[in-house]
């Protein structure tokens, strides 16, 4: 079973992690520590600073290869990546508390199994190789302990995930667009693809924006920040509308207008002819038209964007403006509490503002009272739930049906 859920892990494990750290971090199921030893807690799942660095390592050394140029760790801090990032490890431990609840684990035989079918570790022939599976290890800078304790934890995880599809093997094609995919062609008005706190790079948001092609939902794609390079390159992959973090003044979303818009207007590059948003070029007038079909929503979220929520209203190009209520409230000093009484006082205030505006007024609620409430307020467009919520759920039940039928 565990060979064939490996398949599973390289696909599905990025949905069911995609926005759990919303789920998870915006409400209060993280302890974010300040032990040396970790940088937060899940449960009894911890994230490690070693995990931590490695992570942020690799993610610097792709942004580097993608951009050609050299990226130091406090740029990356500024771009929010590390926020990125922290999410992604947070989710992970998520899933490893989960199994770690249900008791999960394979056994020697299957792990054996698992990492002689790794191409690092073979020798010319094929077969599994002691000499080059330390010798790879070693590289990377881990012992066979470490590797193979990953290893149980990764296949645990997957077994998670499994029992969504009530213990049936899951196909190589499903990806991250089966469920944009799904969610789209169930009726839902608009669906968050979500790049700041799920793990989407630019490959799979546009792989998720063809799945949505054709379909009632609306792609917003939210990026982990507002980076003119970055806007470029989600609209040349088809995105019209972004959803953009932690907008905090009028310049700051005077610059998302211009990033999202050819000039005169804008400073956007001109070589959408290139990419899928003229079809590679069969939208002939794509280039003098695509102007005038551009949404930008911002994220205000911080005590800073409410003091500058009427100038950031009066910017025009701005359509909507998105209260983020578990970053407001962290902002505000109750985190973990967006029901605080404050927090909540601002929110209506935000929202009731907004709403007396041309633009639109959007929120994040998981409970349908709470969205009622913000509707009431004046919410226009309203987050109502989170796919891996949903999957996690699911998955939950599921387990708890089988184990109790024994």
């Amino acid at each position: 079973m565990a060979a064939g859920m490996k398949k599973l892990s390289k696909t599905f494990v990025w949905i069911l992690m995609g926005m759990l750290i919303v789920g998870l971090a915006g409400f209060g199921a993280v302890n974010f520590t300040g032990s040396v030893g970790s940088v937060a807690v899940v449960g009894d799942q911890e994230v490690s600073v070693d995990d931590y660095a490695r992570e942020l390592q690799r993610e610097q050394r792709a942004l580097e290869a993608q951009t050609g140029q050299r990226m130091p760790i406090a740029q990356l801090t500024t771009l929010g990546l590390d926020r990125v990032v922290l999410g992604r490890l947070i989710a992970i431990a998520a899933l490893d508390q989960e199994s770690s609840d249900l008791g999960l684990s394979i056994g020697d035989e299957n792990l054996f199994e698992e990492i002689s079918r790794i191409e690092a570790f073979q020798d010319p022939a094929g077969n599994f190789s002691r000499e080059n599976y330390q010798f790879a290890l070693e590289n990377i800078g881990l012992n066979e302990r470490a590797f193979e304790a990953d290893l149980r934890r990764e296949s645990a995880r997957t077994l998670v995930q499994g029992a969504v599809m009530v213990g049936t093997e899951m196909p190589d094609t499903l990806r991250d667009t089966l469920i944009n995919y799904i969610g789209a062609r169930r009726s839902f008005d608009w669906l968050v693809i979500d790049g700041e706190h799920a793990p989407n790079d630019l490959r799979t948001i546009m792989a998720q924006l063809v799945a949505m092609k054709g379909a009632h939902s609306h792609p917003v794609v939210r990026l982990p920040m507002g980076e003119t390079w970055a806007i470029k390159q989600v609209l040349d992959a088809g995105a019209q509308t972004l959803l953009i973090p932690m907008v905090e003044s009028a310049e700051q979303a005077q610059d998302l207008v211009r990033a999202m818009r050819y000039p005169p207007q804008g400073v956007r590059g001109a070589g959408a002819a290139l990419a899928r948003a003229s079809e590679f070029s069969a939208i002939p007038d794509y280039v003098t038209t695509a102007n005038d079909q551009m949404c930008l929503l911002v994220q205000v979220e911080t005590r800073a964007g409410l003091e500058n929520l009427d100038a950031i209203l009066a910017v025009e190009g701005v359509d909507g403006v998105f209260i983020g209520p578990a970053d407001l409230a962290a902002d505000l000093g109750y985190p973990g509490q967006s029901a605080a009484a404050p927090v909540a006082a601002a929110i209506q205030q935000a929202l009731a503002t907004i709403a007396a505006s041309p633009k639109a007024a959007g929120i994040l609620a998981v409970d349908d009272e709470t969205a009622q409430t913000y509707a009431k307020w004046g919410a226009q467009f309203l987050a109502v739930g989170i796919d891996v919520v949903m999957l996690a759920r699911a998955a939950r039940d599921t387990v708890a049906l089988w184990q109790s039928r024994g």
